[in-house]
């Protein structure tokens, strides 16, 4: 595992800083990949907040939509209605546009997570999806749903078919 500890806010003067020092200690154990970061209820969270902090965490939010763009470092937030145009928050819709400046705002129904993380996620390539579907073949014999839906698994590889059913 790695070790690491985020400053406390109060102390952060650019959110930005965290999120490289964050990735820089976790850049040995990445091995060339991306970090993935996924809350869900983000809404809820921003909802109970008082107007400070809520400032606090659409300025957050801000600098790591800024910070995703040039670092290998993907954000998702599951909502269960639009943030941008919620009226709860049009008293801060400067910062809300601000947000919304640095995200893309897609609306997924439940069939669409399944697509979302298989062109988005974890997309591959021909070469790579030949080689997780020569890995699962070798233990079809193991596990006997992998057999029925092989190219369900190969997919959604690294992510578990049961996994998504769950999710969504």
């Amino acid at each position: 595992g790695v070790s690491f500890a985020f400053a406390q806010q109060d102390k952060v003067v650019n959110a930005k800083t965290e999120y490289e020092r964050y990735l820089t200690a976790l850049k040995p154990a990445l091995a060339g990949r991306s970090v993935l970061l996924l809350i869900d209820e983000l809404l809820h969270h921003l909802d109970s907040r008082n107007d400070q902090e809520l400032v606090i965490d659409l300025q957050t939010l801000q600098g790591l939509g800024e910070f995703c763009r040039t670092n290998p470092f993907v954000f998702m937030a599951g909502l269960q209605q639009s943030l941008f145009q919620n009226k709860r928050f049009q008293h801060v819709a400067d910062e809300i546009n601000k947000v919304r400046q640095r995200f893309q705002d897609v609306v997924i129904d439940s069939k669409g997570v399944e697509q979302l993380v298989e062109t988005h996620v974890f997309a591959k390539d021909d070469k790579q999806k030949a080689q997780i579907r020569n890995l699962l073949q070798a233990q079809t014999d193991l596990y006997e749903v992998v057999g029925s839906e092989l190219e369900r698994f190969v997919a959604l590889f690294p992510a578990h078919p049961l996994f998504l059913d769950e999710f969504q």
